[in-house]
């Protein structure tokens, strides 16, 4: 048996509250606690951003490519209409993702390079 501090680890727990649990289950808390800190630390807000603005023809290519992400693929008549952009911008954003072999023409459609 391990003695844990439920504050620890609830935090709606705001004093101390011991309680004895089952070795298992205080490195079961203990493994939740670390995955925790990890995620933290991979997620951290607080580092510096880059200090560049972004190009309307940049944020076009990620909203394509963030939509063929969640799509298998997609006409650039369908990116436009459930980007809400022009056709006009999305062909020239498809084009230039095509040159650069991040997206690939399947006929009618694009998607995602393998």
């Amino acid at each position: 048996m391990t003695t844990i501090n439920l504050k620890d680890f609830y935090y709606w727990y705001l004093t101390d509250e011991l309680v004895e649990v089952p070795d298992e289950v205080a490195e079961e808390l203990m493994a939740g606690k670390r995955a925790e800190a990890a995620h933290a630390e991979r997620t951290d807000l607080s580092l510096p951003l880059p200090h560049r603005a972004f190009s309307r023809e940049e944020l076009t290519r990620q909203q394509i490519l963030e939509y063929l992400t969640d799509h298998v693929s997609a006409a650039p008549r369908t990116l436009a209409q459930g980007l809400g952009l022009s056709l006009r911008e999305v062909q020239g954003a498809l084009a230039q993702l095509t040159r650069q072999n991040l997206v690939v023409p399947q006929g009618q459609r694009y998607q995602l390079r393998a």
